[in-house]
């Protein structure tokens, strides 16, 4: 077996054991959550991305691709949420993250509650994915003294509630429209 390949196996299980549930938001979310909590949505050096994308046993091809950020000029960083693509459909997605769909979220949320809840509902599963991102990025945020982007998903995680409640609702009536467009 390569180094590289033992390397991989070996920081997956010290994700586990140190990181518990945040093994399951995939390698791309798992990364971005890893960048954040270093420089927040700010360029940083591309070869400590890289380095952070090794540990986490992916590559910043594969992140770029994933839309959570991009790579020029021997920098990386993160999409900041005023970036996102208003037309993003996660149905559509075909390289579908946690990150990315909880930034959606967040960002939808700061329109309307109707808008979340109706993406939150698209979401599926995802979804409680994102949730758990919520509260990391919280935390992030918080301990970093990032009152702002805190605020931001604290307000999440206090609306998602209100936003299952009333999700299915606006998924019936988005399904209504299409049919009578």
């Amino acid at each position: 077996m390569p180094v590289r390949d033992a390397l991989a196996i070996i920081n997956e299980v010290l994700d586990d054991v140190l990181y518990g549930e945040e093994s399951e938001l995939g390698v791309e979310t798992r990364f971005a959550l890893a960048w954040y909590a270093q420089y927040g949505f700010d360029p940083g050096p591309f070869g400590d991305a890289d380095s952070i994308a090794h540990a986490k046993n992916t590559a910043i091809d594969g992140v770029v691709k994933a839309g959570v950020g991009e790579s020029s000029g021997g920098k990386f960083r993160l999409y900041n949420r005023s970036e996102l693509d208003l037309d993003w459909d996660p149905q559509k997605d075909s390289r579908l993250t946690a990150w990315e769909s909880l930034q959606h979220l967040a960002a939808s949320l700061e329109q309307s509650e109707s808008q979340a809840a109706r993406l939150l509902a698209r979401l599926g599963s995802v979804g409680d994915h994102a949730r758990q991102l919520a509260y990391l990025l919280y935390k992030i945020a918080n301990d970093n003294d990032w009152s702002e982007e805190a605020d931001t998903y604290n307000g999440l995680v206090a609306a998602w509630s209100r936003l299952q409640e009333i999700a299915p609702r606006m998924l019936e009536q988005e399904l209504k429209d299409l049919q009578v467009s």
